[in-house]
């Protein structure tokens, strides 16, 4: 093992993006969030950045590892489509394209 990270929570999913040395990992209990992180100079994971809007436990994610979209789906029995990666902050996609 290189580095260990207590989240806090549940890890759900990973998904890593090489081009953009990030990675997203969804959570249940007790917040049901999306978390960004990104590798610092000194090689450990920091996160950037904390997404909500499900209810419940992040059960799914699908995405594009080189950056874009990505679409996660929980126990609230919705989707959501992200924009993530290839912008500093990421963005949920306005409801008219979801």
């Amino acid at each position: 093992m290189i580095n260990e990270i207590d989240t806090g929570s549940q890890v759900c999913n990973l998904l890593y993006s090489p081009v953009s040395n990030e990675l997203v990992t969804t959570h249940g209990y007790s917040l049901n969030q999306i978390n960004l992180w990104k590798t610092g100079a000194n090689g450990n994971l920091e996160k950037i950045d904390s997404m909500m809007g499900h209810r419940s436990r992040v059960l799914y994610l699908a995405g594009e590892s080189s950056g874009g979209k990505m679409v996660t789906g929980a126990g609230d029995c919705e989707l959501r489509l992200w924009k993530i990666f290839d912008e500093k902050t990421p963005s949920i996609i306005p409801n008219d394209l979801r």
